[in-house]
């Protein structure tokens, strides 16, 4: 049917006409006086709009016009304005306290006419200045689009403890007080008649309880919501069975006192229809005489509590729509504001924050939380690096100066001490020093990630006394085809010097991808997180498609007084939308993780090559040969044998062999141990004793080509023979193809 405008509104009357109380006539030229009505001899007041809608003072009193009107100096009938608080309209901060008027009335000839107390009628601290806007729904879920349980069957909950919290929707928890059980059910609406049209309710029945179960949500963090305001309360409810019931939503503070306010009560019909607050009281003030003292930062916050009452009873309860909201006066009623499920969902972040946002995920690389890096060929005191090149497990360290025809040994780069975390820490060396840390993922590992997007989070800082600002940004690269061998121009061909944009240029087969918005960060003094989100991959064309991390500088660190450092700690990257941290991880595992691409027997954060020969612990491999008695001598004669790898190998890796006792490459050393007496050994050159029978991504068999003694021993009693070595085993990404 029709209905009217609500824009439309009713004229209120334009003028005052006073009438003489003995003759009925127009009061010309009578009196009106104005006062205050907590101070009736004190004049308050009244006011004239003027054109530019500032307000001026009427004479006071005000004299009526011939036809009983108020007029001003000038016999112009005017509309007359009343300021019904303290102050006045040009107060630059209104003040919200009420003053009322005390009106007098007096005809020309000084007759008193009439007295108005408390004048105007209705006026309240809200009805002008209002601390509490019309707000949305301010509860989650109300309509329990999303529960905590199979939502195709009834859900029963043993009451074991009262008494007892169940959560069983996000947002909603049950109370209960006894024990016995209650049952929960989400059922999809399929009846058009429910007021506010929920796609989902609730039901709600018990067993074994006698007090009223509580359906609360839980409004952290909001000690003082709505005080000194109006809130309007909306719910739909129905149940089964004859019996009436009384349900009853109620606003309950943590702290103060009162801390509860009934909002609204509906009681259930007989007929089971679903009925709702729209005939019922439904809106109350926040009494703000006894605020909530409670601070929103204590452990969960202050909070507000929006609670249902449902009395137990032998039949089931359905509710569904609950709102509470904001609203400017007592009189207003605010209907359920409908919104699709999806919109109820998105309303849900709050509860998945620590969990989407907050929670580690697993990292897509390896080493690159550098406090665990292994360090596995080179050493962690700050080296100097004289090329492109990698400097620690799966960290290619690129120079911008050298990248353009200038010298390298620009940057020294080394495990930062402990008050860095041991962090990878980057430091200038000439004044020409801008940099990138690379890491390329192989091929296999990238393969679940094609056509995702991921995103990266960089914890690093810049250690100066110079105040020098540096700033980094990111990159993913992508090729399909095999990586090429890192080199002066690989995977960098250019690198503009010229500020500020100072962007690296890739070389050919090479494909960037940008974050989004492609932001840039000046570093910090201090560990801090920097996101670069969205760097979408391409569909997956051939089975060699693999790609890098690039994180660069865009600006030389200074080298004066003490020079100034970078330091990484940690670099995720993860297929999400937005970055976050990763999972934490032990030593062990991050150096499994490294070993796919690259491991030696030498020990981790010491250099390859070195020297450990009758060194104790220092990790020499000891392979068993024939240990051969000629005479009074004993020989030791090369044995086929087999090294198996610690971990798989992305690729048929590069080895070598090194001598424990000199780190002389392609030499072993031969050793025959008595059980009495001392020991001897002797190098052997090792492709002249063996050969590879097999090589492979798990590890290498050898046999002999020499049947010549390695080295001789005179004694016979019990001597154990053995060839000791270093090795390592090279799959690295831009080394190994």
């Amino acid at each position: 049917m029709p209905t009217a405008n609500p824009l439309v509104v009713q004229a209120p009357p334009m003028s005052y006409i006073f009438l003489d109380k003995d003759t009925g006539l127009p009061m010309t030229s009578g009196f009106v006086f104005f006062y205050r009505d907590s101070a009736r001899t004190e004049v308050k007041p009244v006011y004239e709009l003027a054109s530019d809608y500032t307000y001026s003072v009427l004479s006071d009193p005000l004299q009526l016009g011939a036809n009983g009107a108020f007029v001003d100096a000038n016999g112009n009938q005017i509309v007359i304005y009343l300021y019904p608080y303290l102050g006045s309209p040009s107060d630059v901060t209104p003040s919200n306290t009420i003053d009322l008027y005390y009106v007098q009335i007096y005809s020309t000839q000084n007759v008193f006419q009439q007295s108005i107390a408390a004048w105007p009628a209705g006026v309240n601290t809200k009805s002008l200045f209002t601390n509490v806007a019309e707000t949305d729904n301010l509860l989650s879920n109300p309509q329990f689009s999303t529960v905590n349980f199979n939502p195709l069957v009834p859900n029963t909950i043993t009451l074991t403890t009262s008494p007892q919290t169940s959560n069983i929707a996000p947002g909603w928890d049950l109370v209960t007080t006894g024990t016995g059980t209650v049952t929960v059910q989400q059922v999809a609406s399929t009846d058009p008649n429910i007021p506010s049209n929920p796609p989902y309710y609730l039901n709600i029945s018990s067993t074994g309880i006698s007090e009223p179960i509580v359906l609360r949500q839980r409004l952290y963090n909001s000690p003082r919501l709505l005080v000194d305001g109006f809130i309007c309360g909306y719910f739909t409810v129905a149940s089964t069975g004859t019996s009436q019931i009384p349900i009853t939503m109620s606003y309950v503070a943590s702290g103060g006192t009162p801390t509860t306010f009934p909002i609204a009560t509906v009681t259930t019909p007989a007929s089971g229809d679903f009925v709702d607050t729209s005939n019922v009281v439904s809106t109350i003030e926040i009494d703000p005489t006894t605020p909530n003292p409670d601070s929103p930062n204590t452990v969960n916050g202050g909070y507000v509590d929006i609670i249902i009452s449902i009395p137990v009873s032998a039949n089931t309860v359905s509710i569904s729509s609950i709102q509470v909201s904001g609203v400017i006066s007592a009189t207003t009623r605010q209907p359920f504001l409908q919104q699709p499920v999806a919109r109820e969902t998105d309303h849900l972040f709050h509860n998945y924050f620590n969990s989407l946002v907050m929670q580690p995920k697993s990292t897509i690389l390896s080493g690159w939380d550098f406090a665990l890096n292994p360090w596995q060929f080179q050493p962690i005191a700050q080296t100097t690096l004289t090329l492109n090149q990698y400097a620690c497990d799966q960290t290619i360290v690129v120079q911008q100066n050298y990248v353009n025809g200038g010298p390298s040994s620009n940057i020294s780069v080394g495990q930062g001490s402990f008050s860095v975390n041991q962090a990878l820490q980057i430091t200038a060396v000439t004044a020409t020093n801008k940099f990138a840390i690379i890491q390329y993922l192989d091929p296999k590992t990238v393969r679940p990630y094609w056509t995702l997007s991921l995103s990266s989070l960089v914890n690093a800082a810049i250690l100066t006394t110079n105040s020098t600002t540096c700033r980094i940004k990111m990159r993913l690269i992508w090729r399909s085809n095999a990586v090429p061998t890192i080199a002066q121009n690989e995977p960098i061909s250019t690198w503009s010097s010229t500020p500020p944009t100072s962007e690296p240029l890739f070389s050919g087969g090479w494909t960037a991808v940008k974050p989004l918005n492609d932001p840039e960060y000046t570093l910090g003094a201090t560990n801090a997180n920097y996101t670069f989100d969205l760097m979408t991959l391409p569909s997956a064309t051939t089975s060699t498609m693999m790609f890098g991390i690039v994180i660069y500088t865009l600006d030389n660190l200074s080298i004066t007084g003490t020079p100034d450092s970078i330091v990484f700690n940690k670099v995720s990257l993860v297929p999400n939308e937005f970055a976050m941290d990763t999972q934490p991880k032990t030593y062990d595992t991050v150096l499994r993780e490294c070993q796919f691409y690259y491991e030696t027997s030498y020990p981790t954060e010491s250099a390859i090559a070195s020297t450990t020969w009758g060194a104790i612990n220092r990790n020499q491999i000891l392979i068993p040969q024939y240990a051969k008695v000629s005479g009074s001598s004993t020989q030791c004669i090369a044995a086929a044998w087999q090294l198996s790898w610690n971990s798989l190998k992305r690729t048929l890796p590069n080895g070598d062999i090194f001598d424990p006792a000199t780190g002389a490459a392609n030499n072993a050393r031969a050793w025959l141990y008595p059980s009495n007496g001392s020991a001897n050994s002797n190098p052997i050159t090792f492709n002249t004793v063996y050969h590879i029978n097999y090589d492979g991504t798990k590890g290498y068999s050898f046999i002999p080509q020499y049947d010549t003694a390695l080295v001789s021993l005179t004694s016979i009693d019990n001597v154990s023979a053995y060839i000791a070595f270093h090795y390592t085993s090279d799959a690295r990404l831009g080394i190994v193809l």
